[in-house]
């Protein structure tokens, strides 16, 4: 999941601007705009992260950010007025500070004691590295030979039904660990029950 975000992030990151740029009169100034926006919408969504986790859970939250994907990319498929995406930048928040939550968040929890901070680098170096990596390859070529629509549609038809899949077998699996993990609890506080009896017993008799 962290890899394929990681490439539709790295699309985005790496030619919207550059769209932006050949599409407006005046293109340093709204790259500048949509960075300002970009950059405050991640606030809100970083201090609301954890009561959208805790209410949607991770697998939820994650679909959310996949929807806001499909919406941008979509939007910038079809983006004939770079002014005009100015309000939709704020999906920003949610597809760079909604994920990078959700996902941290739940690694810590699911880590081993002790192995947090090398899973949560890992996850880093899959998504802003090895996956916006490829954006900027695969991404380069796509933009030269069949120009820029044709990387945001692969982003919205592509890309996001991909991670929710993803995001499906994901849930499945934690729901199957965490289903697991309450069998053996349960089956740990049932011997230590039983042998609390057997000590008793013993010492009566």
């Amino acid at each position: 999941v962290a890899l394929v975000a990681g490439i539709s992030g790295g699309f985005i990151d790496s030619y919207l601007f550059l769209q932006v740029y050949d599409l407006s009169d005046d293109g340093a100034t709204i790259v500048s705009v949509l960075v300002a926006v970009q950059t405050l919408s991640e606030i809100p969504l970083f201090f609301m992260s954890s009561v959208l986790i805790e209410r949607f859970g991770t697998a939820g939250c994650l679909v959310i950010v996949m929807v806001a994907f499909f919406i941008r990319d979509i939007v910038y498929t079809y983006m004939e007025e770079p002014w005009y995406i100015v309000p939709l930048e704020m999906l920003h928040g949610v597809t760079f500070g909604l994920l990078l939550a959700s996902l941290t968040t739940y690694i810590y929890d699911a880590s081993p004691k002790g192995a947090a901070g090398t899973m949560i680098g890992l996850l880093s170096a899959f998504m802003r590295g090895i996956g916006a990596g490829i954006a900027s390859l695969v991404g380069g070529y796509i933009y030269d030979e069949f120009g820029v629509p044709t990387v945001w549609k692969i982003g919205a038809y592509g890309l996001v039904p991909a991670s929710l899949l993803l995001i499906g077998v994901f849930a499945w699996l934690a729901r199957r660990q965490s289903s697991t993990t309450v069998d053996l609890e349960k089956q740990l506080v049932d011997e230590a029950d039983s042998t609390s009896e057997l000590s008793k017993v013993s010492q009566i008799q």
